[in-house]
């Protein structure tokens, strides 16, 4: 006997935050659906990450599914969760996914609200116009508090040189901004030079043995290259996708070769 193949309406590909949340919110609207997925758990991006070290950098009620039926047995002490614990987080969701009585996905978790907003501060004081304790006590204080505050709530820092450039390349925020400790010190040590690629000429045009050569005749002797470019976090996933293609035959690649177009 032949055996029928089963139908869907949709398919979900890759069972992380996003396909695990419109998964749950299929199933409430009765639609016949499948996800798939690359890896032998749940959490997508937090399955593969598993380099020593790895942590969000947000804080960890973000990194929760937005589900209210979900909120009894899950919690962490970590202001901001290790890989391991979200992947903790995804074991704790999968023993549960069905409500027998009801066939409702449950996935525990805790819920956190930040509703402390932004210090308002109508005489703000420059950096150095008070002791380094203050500093310190100020620091300490607007970490605690979380999300944007250790950003926007503190003391105006006193520029000596202006490093940047006029016309910021992107918006802030859009790139991840780098606030570590002595990032800005760093480009001031003589062994460092910035090099923006993106000016005229300065595209690279060969690397060396000993160094790299830009197109501009400019070379910078180095002892080794850290290829330190990025990630693609978005469209990554989904160009990768090769062999997935519409009834026209174009590839996701194709589609999304000009970015993202979000539909929520």
């Amino acid at each position: 006997m032949p055996i029928d193949k089963p139908s869907y309406d949709i398919v979900i590909v890759g069972a992380g935050f996003s396909g695990i949340n419109l998964l749950y919110s299929l199933r409430k609207l009765d639609y016949r659906r499948r996800i798939n997925k690359s890896g032998t758990d749940l959490g997508r991006v937090w399955h593969w990450h598993t380099y020593p070290g790895c942590r969000i950098d947000t804080l960890g009620f973000i990194y929760q599914l937005s589900i209210p039926e979900v909120s009894e047995t899950w919690s962490s002490k970590e202001k901001y969760p290790s890989a391991n614990k979200l992947r903790a987080y995804f074991a704790h969701v999968d023993p549960g996914a069905w409500d027998q009585a009801g066939h409702r996905l449950r996935d525990d978790r805790d819920w956190g609200l930040a509703s402390s907003g932004f210090l308002d501060q109508p005489s703000p004081h420059a950096t150095f116009e008070v002791t380094a304790e203050k500093r310190e006590a100020l620091f300490e204080e607007v970490y605690d508090r979380g999300v944007f505050a250790f950003l926007l709530s503190r003391y105006n820092v006193l520029l000596r040189d202006l490093l940047a450039p006029l016309e910021p390349p992107h918006p802030i925020g859009a790139n991840r901004s780098c606030f570590e400790q002595d990032y800005f010190e760093m480009f001031k040590s003589p062994n460092v030079e910035l090099v923006n690629l993106r000016e005229a000429g300065r595209v690279t045009a060969a690397i060396k043995s000993n160094g790299i050569k830009t197109q501009d005749g400019g070379f910078y002797p180095v002892d080794a290259i850290a290829l330190a470019t990025g990630f693609n976090s978005f469209t990554g996933s989904l160009t990768r996708i090769s062999r997935l293609r519409n009834t026209s035959g174009t590839t996701l690649a194709d589609e999304g070769s000009r970015g993202i177009d979000p539909r929520v």
